[in-house]
């Protein structure tokens, strides 16, 4: 086997999860706390979403448009909606539609 192609997202690239439309990847990033939204054809990171304390691992829930994202260090779970009445406060900028939210969990 030979690597195809190079593709930088940021540091700590951990895990990735196809955001389920056909056309894009996430990857969590540790250690530069982000979400990198890669387009796979272009391979290319086309957005970046901020989620503190070390982004882990990630699931896609397709009916309700949202992606949640362990946070490891932070002991969280970060909950990026699509929905424009979404409760929570807004703690990132939004991002193709997604917002970042707080999820009311308890550890």
């Amino acid at each position: 086997h030979k690597m195809v192609t190079k593709i930088v997202t940021g540091a700590g690239a951990h895990n990735i999860f196809t955001r389920g439309d056909g056309k894009h990847v996430l990857v969590s990033n540790r250690v530069s706390n982000t979400v990198s939204l890669v387009d796979w054809q272009n391979k290319k990171v086309v957005d970046t979403y901020p989620v503190k304390g070390g982004p882990d691992c990630l699931e896609i829930i397709p009916g309700a448009n949202e992606m949640w994202v362990t946070a490891r260090w932070a002991q969280k779970v970060f909950v990026i909606s699509g929905h424009q009445g979404a409760q929570g406060h807004h703690s990132g900028r939004a991002l193709a539609a997604w917002h970042l939210l707080p999820c009311p969990c308890t550890t």
